[in-house]
């Protein structure tokens, strides 16, 4: 009298019931022939049944089965309220099939998230939620892990985000990679256990831009974020996605495949630098990267994969996590207490190419300062708080028109800079073993999620297992 089902296969709604059915029944005809009434049916919180042998062990299995009426099923189904009655000191499963159907099914569709209120400060924490219900066209991911970063932060202290149309909470979470659990029958390019980083954009329904799929220049500002604006993001037990929207993560880029995220960032950053710079034949002899948080460090990363000379430069001391992973890569740390940014040229000649991502505005504007004739200064940080300095207007427009300086800022990615940021992670992996491990410093459990939110000078990257 044991149904099982696998983890791999679809179990929709139809198929649900025709078990449900099925197996009470038998429940029903056993009662009725004098056999007593058999081991209660329970699932249990996690969505996984907890099954017994004939000798009563209990032991987990992916599907539905079946559990002896003497065990603690206030510990191990939180529906026996609806779906048992006590009979002086035993508990027996009522016979009535929409209770039943509700108790296997509902619990099997509901998860854990980690869920803020978006404008509201200090907000976070863990919801049950439906279960994702795919159609024929969508994939249904298992989460493994995500990254949290600055932006994450910055929501849960009610700085921006957004939730989706008429909801009030926003499930978090944007640097994500996963497996595939459930195909939609028309899905042909995903398969089972695949393993897989979504992408955060989504492209709005009018401009050219996010018809030609890059989202990450939206020029209408009507797109969604997964996890920030407008679209639930991927700090859940599962999520849905259309394949358009997923990449393959080969499988020795798993435990590191949160960091796909940033590094697309940092990948988009790159390359917009070279291709705004094309047209005069440069190539850069110096890279500056101004920040060593996540971010900044995937910079680092994605400028030495190009061969370049890279500085990394931030307040933590030299002999630091951050500054021993830039060492690693075969750049160069420069502690910011140790030497004022101005005087970085006459140390180590001016920088060609300079990316900023300390959240700092006043450091922002002394990059530009320091920029070598025909550089280019990328922003990529947004500042966080309002900051007034004075500033040379005239002096800072003759230094950009006369040395043919380019500032410009990028945010977002899209999938091409999904792509590449893989292969640029497998390359680093291959090159310095051990560099995008040392990034994540922090790996926690969603029930732990707290420390992974607090701040830590020495913490780089941290990361919520599922």
């Amino acid at each position: 009298m044991l149904d099982t089902y696998t983890d791999r296969e679809p179990f929709p709604l139809l198929r649900c019931a025709t078990m449900a059915y099925t197996s009470l029944r038998r429940v029903k005809d056993l009662h009725k022939s004098g056999s007593g009434w058999p081991p209660l049916l329970c699932s249990a919180p996690n969505g996984f049944i907890t099954g017994a042998s004939p000798s009563g062990s209990l032991k987990r299995r992916p599907g539905f089965g079946l559990i002896p009426a003497h065990s603690h099923l206030n510990q191990t189904c939180p529906w026996q309220v609806i779906a048992y009655k006590e009979i002086g000191n035993r508990k027996t499963l009522r016979i009535s099939s929409s209770v039943f159907v509700l108790l296997v099914y509902g619990n099997l569709r509901r998860m854990r998230a980690l869920v803020v209120k978006p404008g509201h400060k200090d907000t976070l924490g863990i919801i049950d939620i439906p279960k994702p219900v795919i159609d024929a066209t969508q994939v249904l991911v298992k989460t493994q892990r995500v990254g949290i970063d600055g932006t994450d932060v910055e929501i849960n202290q009610g700085a921006y985000g957004e939730a989706p149309e008429s909801e009030n909470l926003l499930v978090l979470g944007h640097e994500a990679v996963g497996r595939i659990s459930e195909v939609g029958s028309d899905v042909r390019s995903l398969n089972i256990d695949d393993l897989v980083v979504p992408t955060v954009r989504r492209n709005c329904p009018d401009c050219p831009a996010c018809h030609d799929d890059a989202s990450d220049n939206c020029q209408s500002g009507d797109y969604q974020e997964r996890g920030i604006k407008g679209a639930h993001g991927y700090l859940s037990e599962f999520f849905k996605e259309a394949p358009g929207n997923l990449v393959k993560l080969p499988r020795e880029l798993e435990a590191v495949g949160s960091l796909i995220e940033p590094m697309s960032v940092a990948q988009k950053a790159v390359g917009q630098a070279f291709e705004i710079q094309r047209h005069q034949n440069w190539e850069p002899n110096i890279v500056l990267v101004l920040g060593a948080g996540a971010l900044g460090l995937m910079l680092t990363l994605v400028s030495r994969s190009k061969g370049c000379d890279t500085f990394t430069y931030d307040l933590a001391d030299s002999n630091s996590p951050k500054a021993r992973i830039v060492e690693k890569a075969g750049g160069h740390y420069i502690d910011a207490k140790a030497l004022n940014l101005e005087e970085f040229p006459k140390e180590h000649g001016w920088p060609d190419l300079i990316f900023e991502a300390t959240g700092s505005s006043s450091v922002a504007f002394s990059a530009i300062n320091i920029l070598n004739q025909d550089g280019a200064v990328c922003l990529l940080s947004v500042s966080g708080r309002n900051h007034e300095t004075k500033i040379c207007l005239s002096c800072l427009n003759n230094h950009i028109v006369l040395g043919n300086r380019v500032i410009f800022g990028s945010v977002s990615s899209n999938r091409k800079h999904f792509q590449e940021a893989i292969q640029t992670a497998k390359y680093v992996d291959k090159q310095w073993p051990g560099v995008l491990n040392e990034i994540i410093t922090d790996e926690r459990t969603l029930d732990d999620y707290k420390s992974a939110f607090e701040h830590d000078q020495e913490k780089i990257k941290s990361v919520i297992r599922f």
